[in-house]
């Protein structure tokens, strides 16, 4: 059908009665009234909507097409706190665009809802104490129609048992056990996973472990992805990790970073500083940093995470601030004052209530934690660390990281655990250094890197002089693979052609001779 985008005036009675006949012809007048009436000010009343998101179970909702419409307008003031009011049209068509309603729930939609809103409240307002009193009695009533329906398929299937067992533990009042969500298994096939942030793994609502020696590059690591995140030229090269043609990181959805620094502070601040280069920031995803010295030195109290208050002011602090999509926790051992990382307790008591509500807002997180005594076993502490993680990634110093005296990181990046199969990468080399206009980086292979590094120019003159590639590759521990790759950049050098050297080739070995 064709639609429009100019909304009607005026709405009969019959047509309100259409978004639930075509679905239940067993709904009663009375109830397809007040579902009907309780929707509409869920859309255009900011205080209907909290209290119907903090009391209703949509269960109670009799009609399938008003409880999905439910859920969009309630996922909404979860977001942003507030009704649709008249941004709902424009909902409307974004959910047609997305093909998010089939046909015959656009056209209830669209004939028989929207037409409605202007005219009823916004001449006549909304009397939200009255409504709100008529929700809740229409909510304790549906309560019960659902739990005696439940008796009664008991006793229709022959399940006794069950049936009594129901009958004894009637369910509780209006307003007890709000905050369990309970789906039918339908619903998941409808369900999206959570916003890409960083392809390929970093999501909204997911949660990574980082893990390190001490001083091998957690932190630059942390800030390089946060700064890609704002970075307002994030579609450009300059801002993506391009590993190799199977292992490239891109920003997909800019974000803002609530960075906590457990120590450091303005260190990390002068690492933000040194990728300028990068370009400006976009103004509303530039990122914020909590700093754990300067809480306890200006409130003269402890700052810990793993204080409940203290996870709820941050998490209260998110959802104030819902351009924050990623959290970063720097570190474990700091910020959360753990007594002993190897005690299972610890963990699950003290950081998993933080990682469920960090989960339950959409949140993205970065947990950095440092390498226990056997690196080989991955982060300190229990396996309780792992038992939320989404991704786990090991940092480790390259093996020539010592023999540079550039005071920066160079390390291999490696995926040890995911739980989404595309979320895995090859392991790769992020090496960064120090220049005059900032602190540059580059994806580096085993001991190869760009520039004018010594071991490199010793891999050129391996391969000019005609060595074999396996050898070379043993000898400077990289792969056969990126032996090819640097005399292919010979060749476009014109120090190789065919194989042999040319007159360039012969000057470079030459100079480079006289300067060994």
């Amino acid at each position: 059908m064709k639609r429009t985008n100019k909304l009607k005036l005026a709405v009969s009675h019959d047509a309100r009665r259409k978004l639930y006949d075509k679905q239940d012809k067993e709904i009663s007048k009375a109830d397809v009234f007040i579902e009907r009436e309780l929707l509409t000010a869920v859309i255009v009343n900011d205080e209907v909507a909290k209290w119907v998101e903090e009391h209703l179970q949509y269960e109670w909702v009799q009609s399938v097409t008003a409880k999905k419409i439910l859920k969009k307008v309630l996922s909404f003031y979860g977001e942003y706190g507030e009704a649709p009011k008249n941004k709902m049209e424009a909902l409307y068509f974004e959910w047609l665009q997305n093909g998010q309603l089939n046909e015959e729930e656009a056209e209830e939609l669209e004939e028989d809802l929207l037409p409605g809103l202007s005219a009823e409240y916004e001449e006549n307002g909304i009397d939200t104490k009255f409504l709100i009193q008529r929700a809740g009695k229409y909510f304790e009533k549906r309560r019960l129609e659902v739990h005696s329906k439940r008796i009664s398929d008991a006793l229709n299937t022959g399940d006794m048992e069950q049936a009594e067992h129901l009958a004894g533990n009637p369910p509780e009042s209006l307003g007890s056990g709000k905050n369990l969500i309970v789906r039918d298994i339908d619903d998941y096939a409808n369900l999206e996973r959570p916003k890409l942030l960083l392809s390929p793994w970093l999501r909204e609502g997911e949660y990574t472990l980082v893990y390190a020696d001490k001083g091998v590059g957690k932190t630059m690591f942390a800030v390089l992805l946060s700064r890609m995140l704002a970075c307002a030229d994030y579609q450009a090269r300059k801002c993506e990790i391009n590993a190799s043609d199977s292992t490239v990181w891109q920003v997909k959805h800019p974000t803002k970073t609530l960075y906590v620094a457990g120590e450091m502070a303005q260190g990390i601040m002068d690492r933000f500083a040194g990728f300028h280069w990068m370009g400006e920031y976009i103004e509303q995803y530039k990122p914020r940093i909590i700093d754990r010295g300067e809480q306890q030195a200006t409130t003269n109290q402890p700052f810990s995470l793993s204080n409940r208050n203290t996870q709820r002011e941050v998490i209260r602090y998110l959802k104030q601030n819902p351009n924050i999509k990623l959290i970063v926790l720097d570190n474990v051992q700091t910020l959360f004052d753990l007594e002993d990382s190897n005690r299972e307790s610890e963990w699950s008591n003290k950081i998993n209530p933080l990682l469920q509500d960090l989960e339950d807002c959409g949140i993205a997180c970065l947990l950095l934690d440092h390498t226990g005594k056997d690196p080989n076993r991955g982060a300190m502490g229990t396996h309780a660390k792992t038992t939320r993680t989404s991704y786990s990634i090991h940092l480790k110093d390259h093996s020539d990281k010592n023999r540079r005296n550039d005071g920066q990181a160079w390390f291999k990046v490696e995926s040890i655990y995911t739980r989404y199969p595309e979320g895995k990468f090859h392991p790769f080399y992020l090496r960064f250094w120090k220049e005059e206009h900032g602190t540059q980086w580059e994806v580096t292979e085993g001991g190869a890197f760009s520039g004018n590094d010594n071991k490199n120019q010793e891999i050129k003159a391996a391969i000019i002089q005609g060595d074999k590639g396996t050898d070379i590759a043993e000898r400077f521990d990289i792969t056969p693979a990126r032996v090819s790759q640097i005399k292919n950049r010979i060749e476009k050098e014109g120090l190789l052609k065919n194989g042999e050297p040319t007159m360039e080739g012969f000057s470079f070995m030459k100079e480079l001779e006289e300067n060994i």
